[in-house]
């Protein structure tokens, strides 16, 4: 972290914004959050669907960005999975208190997500400031679950605009969706394991 700060005060001025630039749209993704779950609430669904697009592809844009421009930061690398976090659950919970037959959500479904982003931040913080660990990078499984639950969330508003419910892909997106979630608290698990005694 200490290196990545003397890299930000190095920079030249006008590099300061081409830097933070992934960071401020990530920020944006937690910012716009509250507005697309007040959407939801009030059964605006063309309004939340837009917004909702938009903080997707953010999710997209703020990385291909740092990996461009080599501002990839501690801060971002944290902020990034948390932002995801926060726009997904935000909108699976705000599916599951509308009770509504188009945008429904298991309660088994949105307990298990919680469980495991709850899981894997108190695994986070325990590595990092208690074992003193490094990071673990967002694997592949983990990028992917990602993918799919956002996937899930845009098929979901489309099925509402055109008015139709297949039970039949909403049962595979759902089965595809815990099969990712379970996946990828047990690859963390274990890297975090061989992580640990690796270290001396």
């Amino acid at each position: 972290m200490q290196s990545m700060f003397k890299l930000f005060v190095s920079l030249p001025k006008q590099s300061y914004l081409l830097f933070l630039l992934p960071t401020i749209i990530t920020l944006t993704r937690i910012a716009v959050t509250p507005f697309i779950v007040s959407a939801l609430l009030s059964h605006n669904f063309e309004q939340a669907f837009w917004l909702f697009l938009g903080a997707a592809l953010t999710d997209t844009i703020d990385g291909n960005i740092a990996r461009w421009s080599g501002a990839q930061s501690f801060i971002g690398a944290c902020l990034d999975p948390i932002a995801d976090k926060i726009l997904l659950l935000s909108c699976f919970c705000s599916f599951f208190f509308m009770q509504s037959p188009t945008f429904h959500i298991p309660l088994w479904f949105l307990l298990l997500a919680l469980s495991k982003d709850m899981l894997l931040v108190i695994g986070f913080l325990y590595r990092y400031f208690i074992v003193g660990g490094d990071i673990i990078q967002p694997t592949l499984l983990a990028k992917f679950g990602t993918l799919i639950q956002i996937i899930f969330i845009v098929w979901l508003f489309i099925c509402y605009f055109f008015q139709f419910y297949p039970i039949g892909i909403y049962t595979l997106f759902l089965g595809l969706m815990t099969v990712t979630i379970v996946a990828t608290l047990l690859h963390y698990a274990y890297l975090a394991t061989v992580s640990h005694k690796g270290n001396p």
